[in-house]
């Protein structure tokens, strides 16, 4: 009983760990001020993200982006959604984020293959879907805002 509950333990800080990708580094310069800084990877420099409500502009964009698909009655949609915002509040997220009505937008469902909410579409920079992630944990959901 004891190995399980330090086997429990100890995985369950390795999980949590991960979650620690997208926080501030504190900073090891003693001539900078006391603020902590994101370490951003280079192919990300100068590229930030948001997380909004979807407007039919954003398919002609140019830029890569990811719909996330949602409706008011789905708990882990809000979930999701108050971590998306914690996250762009607090940390550098480099690609936005747009929720589309489930209900409402039945032909934004059936273009991009959505079949249940609490779905993320990422798009390439020509609108294309290059990747779906469907109902993902937490770290799931931070490796596919991380991924290019």
């Amino acid at each position: 009983m004891e190995k399980r509950i330090i086997t429990v333990g100890i995985v369950t800080l390795l999980l949590l760990s991960g979650c620690n990708l997208f926080l501030p580094k504190e900073s090891t310069n003693n001539s900078t001020s006391s603020k902590s800084s994101i370490v951003i990877p280079s192919e990300y420099v100068g590229k930030e993200g948001s997380f909004d409500t979807f407007k039919e502009e954003v398919l002609e964009d140019g830029n890569a982006d990811i719909l996330f698909f949602t409706g008011t009655d789905c708990t882990k949609c809000e979930e999701h959604e108050l971590r998306l915002i914690s996250w762009y509040n607090n940390n550098f997220i480099p690609v936005s984020v747009y929720k589309v009505d489930f209900d409402k937008e039945v032909e934004m469902r059936n273009k991009y293959n959505v079949s249940q909410k609490d779905t993320f579409v990422r798009l390439d920079d020509n609108g294309n879907i290059s990747a779906i992630l469907v109902s993902p944990s937490e770290i799931e959901l931070i490796n596919f805002l991380a991924r290019r």
